[in-house]
This record gives structure tokens, C-alpha cells and sequence, in this order.
């Protein structure tokens, strides 16, 4: 999910990415940019393909980290950026490590935690070639071959049908929402407290 997500515009701008100068997603470039030695020459990769105004947005979003998080290697703070996924040695790719905004990822280790950060979907991504095909081959069948998909626990997503059903009502204590003293006392305990009061005045 977190991978076809990339390629839904909707929802990679919903989740903040500046994507109005992109003609298409996803972002699919040639393995030629392995070549690349310098950080210009990716910088202007970037600007040709419409990515200027997000490379900014990460730029500008830059600030100090507030409390003591600066004090602990946590010293800026700044919004997330573009993901490079490649399919190859990463120190190929040096001329994009010195951008600021710009993450690599190799595709043999797809991380949910770098494909939707914060748990959102829709992460702005610009794949290889070689990576985009080499997609179709992890996720075959052949690829995952003896993985069993676990099994849901439940069956019906109707949370109500689940609490009102006799197995789950058992297992329920109800509370006790009378304020204390308001319970009706038997007429045992009556008695009991009718005889320690004749006790009480005999004394």
C-alpha cells in the first residue's frame, strides 16, 4: 500500500509535497544518474523534472529543534523530502547525498518507516529504472515463495456487532454508577445495624 500510494497525485500532495510543476507520477529515471559525480549535475536533474519548488519547501522548513532535543543530536528539525529508491551500491549515487531533502533507499530494503514516515501515505519518490522493474519481481509470488499471509482476527468490521454479541457481554463486569449510600440495604442488613444500635444504647 505504501508503495502504490507513491503514484496516486491526490494523495502525495495531500500529504504536503509540492508536485504542481510534475508532469507525471511516479518519477521514473534512467539508471544513467549512477554516473552522476557531482552534486550540480543532480540538482539540475531535479530542477528538469519539476522538483524545485519541493527541494525549497524542505530548504525553508528548516528551524531548531524547541526543548532538549537539541542538546541530544536532534538539533534541526525539517519537513520530509524526496526519497531516491535504487537498485544498486548507494555510493553510486554520491552527488545526491549533499542535497538537502533528498534520502536514498535501496529497493532490496523497502522501509514502511521511509515510505510513510509519521504513518502517512504518499511519500513524493523518484525511482531508477532497474528499481521500478525489479518491483514487479518482489512482489510475484515466485519472490515469496512459502510466506503465508497471516490470517485477520476478525472476520466483520462492524465493531458494534462485536460488542453487543453474548461472548463479549459475559466477559463485561457492569459498573456500579450509584453514588455511595444510595443502595437499597436488605432486611438482614437492617436487623444487623437495628441491634447495634440497641448495643450502642445500653453502654
Amino acid at each position: 500500500m505504501g508503495v502504490a500510494a507513491t503514484a496516486i497525485p491526490s494523495i502525495v500532495e495531500g500529504r504536503g509535497h509540492r508536485i504542481s510543476n510534475i508532469q507525471t507520477l511516479p518519477i521514473v529515471v534512467s539508471d544513467k544518474i549512477n554516473s552522476f559525480s557531482k552534486t550540480h549535475q543532480a540538482v539540475a536533474l531535479l530542477n528538469q523534472l519539476g522538483l524545485s519548488e519541493e527541494l525549497k519547501k524542505v530548504k525553508d522548513s528548516k528551524v531548531i529543534t524547541a526543548g532538549k532535543g537539541k542538546f541530544r543530536g536532534r538539533r534541526y528539525t525539517k519537513r520530509t523530502g524526496l526519497l531516491v529508491i535504487h537498485d544498486n551500491d548507494c555510493s553510486s549515487l554520491d552527488a545526491f547525498k549533499n542535497i538537502e531533502g533528498v534520502e536514498l533507499l535501496d529497493i532490496n530494503c523497502l522501509n514502511i518507516l521511509k515510505l510513510c514516515p509519521g504513518g502517512k501515505l504518499g511519500r513524493l519518490v523518484m525511482w531508477t529504472q532497474s528499481a521500478f522493474v525489479k518491483l514487479e519481481r518482489i512482489f510475484s509470488d515466485e519472490f515469496k515463495a512459502g510466506f503465508v499471509l497471516p490470517k485477520p482476527m476478525c472476520t466483520s468490521e462492524d465493531l458494534e456487532e462485536y460488542f453487543y454479541s453474548p461472548e463479549i457481554q459475559e466477559l463485561i463486569n457492569v459498573p456500579c454508577l450509584l453514588s455511595k449510600g444510595t443502595l437499597s440495604k436488605t432486611q438482614e442488613e437492617i436487623t444487623r445495624a437495628a441491634k447495634m444500635v440497641e448495643l450502642y444504647e445500653k453502654l
